[in-house]
């Protein structure tokens, strides 16, 4: 293999490189893309070793930062504040909304569908909304697995079950009576119930009544009955 010939393709390829340089100056995007010095570089080494030349490093290019492409402009990447990556009324509100929809519907799903449904990293914020609703501890960072899914269901089972008891004891209360010893009937003074309202309280109670006797005796009756129950209420109208 002549050396002069090997010496003619390097002197070939290093105007090949700087011609198209040249002719895609404005297109860097081009030059990025392909990469061409680099691989021009390494054919010229390997001619220039094999004619006993001097073995160059490659070429290190420089890339300016690409603010046109394929004829478009294209603004720099601005720097990301706290602002600008929190979510809006609108998409916070969809979030809840899908939290809402799992934390109804959470007892209807066998929990392998919810481990499959959620392996993706940007549905499990989902469930983990769902985890700190029904106050399951470590909410924000436990691996997503069944044993946590399961977590999950049986807090919701809980806390759907005291909501609801509270629920009651609230309207028992709001409606003048309770479990063991409040006042049943309408909200008002013992005095001012009619008859039947008397006479129904005291069937209730099993307590045995003159069914003539005036309403004043009907309402001692069920006064000192209060009396006799320890721990019972008495609402303080009705003394």
């Amino acid at each position: 293999m002549s050396t002069n010939s090997l010496k003619k393709a390097i002197d070939s390829l290093q105007k090949v490189k700087k011609d198209l340089n040249e002719t895609l100056k404005d297109q860097k995007h081009v030059m990025i893309l392909l990469g061409f010095n680099a691989d021009i570089d390494r054919l010229i080494n390997r001619f220039a070793f094999l004619s006993g030349q001097e073995v160059k490093p490659s070429s290190n290019e420089e890339f300016l930062p690409v603010t046109n492409f394929m004829g478009e402009e294209i603004k720099p990447i601005k720097e990301l504040k706290p602002e600008d990556i929190t979510p809006g009324d609108e998409e916070r509100q969809i979030f809840i909304n899908k939290v809402d929809r799992l934390y109804a519907d959470f007892d209807t799903i066998e929990p392998e569908g919810i481990l499959n449904a959620f392996k993706i990293a940007d549905y499990q914020i989902i469930l983990r909304g769902v985890a700190k609703r029904a106050g399951v501890d470590g909410y924000e960072d436990r691996g997503i697995n069944l044993t946590f899914i399961e977590e999950i269901g049986k807090a919701i089972k809980q806390k759907t079950a005291d909501e609801l008891e509270q629920k009651e004891i609230e309207e028992k209360i709001n409606n003048g009576s309770a479990s063991d010893g409040l006042n049943s009937g309408p909200a008002k003074p013992l005095s001012k119930w009619n008859k039947a309202e008397l006479q129904a309280e005291l069937t209730k109670r099993e307590i045995t009544y003159d069914p003539e006797a005036v309403n004043k005796v009907l309402v001692d009756i069920i006064e000192k009955d209060d009396e006799l129950k320890l721990g019972s209420y008495i609402n303080p109208e009705n003394k």
